[in-house]
């Protein structure tokens, strides 16, 4: 009795492992959205999209984020306020009106990464990314962060 016990669990154990790794294989080899090629969703300026943030925060990542990770393509057009690197490499560039307390920071990735690095502070430009999150205001200190966009490239 106690044989044919270990026996099945011995069995279920194999099992779960071989599902958990095909599982893994099938994450691990999933086509990835290609950004570069992909129309966007949404085309606006950098003031909308953080006023239509900081107006109503819930509405607006019910309108660009998603949970299954697809969330919104965007093109955003403004003025370049800084450029700068991750430490990666990749170049950042964040957008943001004058006198606006929030811009919309721009990841680019290392195939668009020298059209980044051609932009000038003050340069008008559009540039297209997928939202990874919204710019926001800490009530309690009072401060706010940038909107977080990745996959950039220039429009």
């Amino acid at each position: 009795m106690k044989k044919k016990i270990w026996q099945t669990v011995l069995a279920a154990s194999v099992i779960a492992i071989i599902a958990g790794g095909a599982f893994v294989f099938y994450l691990w080899n999933m086509p990835h959205r290609d950004v570069l090629s992909a129309q966007p969703d949404y085309t606006l300026t950098s003031s909308y999209f953080v006023s239509e943030y900081l107006a109503n925060p819930g509405a607006a990542n019910e309108k660009y984020l998603s949970d299954d990770g697809d969330s919104k393509i965007v093109v955003i057009s403004g003025p370049v306020a800084s450029i700068s690197q991750t430490q990666n490499g990749d170049q950042v560039v964040l957008i943001k009106e004058t006198g606006a307390p929030v811009g919309v920071a721009f990841t680019f990735t290392s195939e668009t990464n020298d059209d980044a690095a051609a932009l000038q502070s003050g340069q008008s430009v559009a540039i297209k990314g997928v939202v990874r999150a919204g710019p926001r205001r800490d009530e309690f200190l009072g401060l706010y962060s940038n909107a977080v966009i990745e996959k950039a490239s220039l429009f």
